[in-house]
């Protein structure tokens, strides 16, 4: 089941985080996201997407990235020369926005005692690449998706 899987250290945010230091603590823990906290409710959650929204200046960009930041190829010289001429004005957005001005507010969740598939077609059908595990509405854990990898890798 999902608390069996799941990952119960949890890196948090909360809603008053610079998108600045949200990209410093996502890189220091080596994470794509994080659950947002008000205290000790669960109010949201958070992506590297929504960084990109920032530093792309739609800070509601959600799944609607462009397609050369999807794509597996290099990413072609203007893009990159473009991108690099905004940078300044990027790091000032995201000294400006906060988590709360971009996060998702009704994260995906399931329950510890769920089945593990229950949460894979969850993320499979939110398109999600996490989902929040939580016990009578407080946050006790978070699976990944490279979490059910690991579990296909640890079955063969």
């Amino acid at each position: 089941n999902v608390g069996d899987l799941m990952t119960n250290d949890v890196v948090t945010t909360t809603p008053g985080t610079t998108i600045a230091e949200l990209e410093r603590l996502l890189d220091r823990n080596a994470i794509s996201g994080a659950p947002v906290l008000d205290g000790d409710q669960l109010v949201g959650v958070v992506s590297q997407t929504d960084i990109i929204g920032v530093i792309a200046d739609q800070p509601h960009i959600g799944g609607a990235l462009p397609s050369f930041l999807l794509s597996p190829q290099p990413i072609a010289g203007p893009i990159l020369a473009q991108l690099a001429a905004e940078r300044s004005a990027a790091a000032e957005r995201m000294a400006a926005h906060t988590v709360a001005d971009v996060m998702t507010g009704v994260p995906v969740t399931v329950a510890p005692d769920d089945d593990v598939a229950v949460a894979a077609a969850k993320m499979r059908d939110e398109r999600v690449h996490r989902v929040l595990v939580t016990d009578d509405g407080r946050l006790v854990g978070l699976l990944s998706a490279l979490d059910l990898v690991g579990l296909l890798i640890d079955e063969d």
